[in-house]
């Protein structure tokens, strides 16, 4: 079940696991989590199985810009569709606040996540020099990719 998240404890924990799990060292802390949760731009997206969040995305809505924050899937649910259905649905959440284009930053090594998000319509358009300060990837060069929402 697809399911927009409230702002609580419960909530927070449940996605600063699931970061852990899917980015280690590199994850999200669970302050930045929280703040994240109480910026009224942000909207995160999760994908429930059992009561428990086993994936999610997080964006904002800034203007007619729908700015990608993070998806993550639990490593035992992926190969199952649940990233593209999240990306999809907050895409159209996105539009259905006003949006009209949409954009992330994905690690140029990350393959599997840039297949991801060609199949949802983002394009890469350009790229960032050592974007990341840290990376689990060979590269620290990110792809800038937008989509029309």
């Amino acid at each position: 079940m697809i399911k927009i998240l409230d702002n609580t404890t419960q909530n927070v924990c449940q996605i600063a696991a699931v970061e852990a799990a899917c980015f280690g060292a590199e994850a999200w802390s669970e302050s930045l989590i929280q703040s994240e949760f109480a910026s009224t731009l942000s909207t995160f997206v999760a994908y429930i199985v059992s009561n428990t969040v086993v994936g999610y995305v997080s964006f904002r809505a800034v203007l007619d810009e729908m700015q990608v924050g993070n998806v993550a899937v639990l490593p035992s649910y992926r190969r199952q569709g649940i990233a593209r259905q999240l990306v999809q649905h907050a895409m159209a959440l996105a539009k259905s606040k006003g949006c009209a284009v949409a954009e992330l930053e994905v690690n140029t090594a990350n393959v599997n996540a840039v297949a991801l998000y060609q199949s949802c319509g983002f394009s890469v358009v350009s790229t960032r020099k050592n974007y990341y300060p840290k990376s689990s990837y060979p590269s620290k060069d990110a792809y800038l990719m937008t989509a029309t929402l």
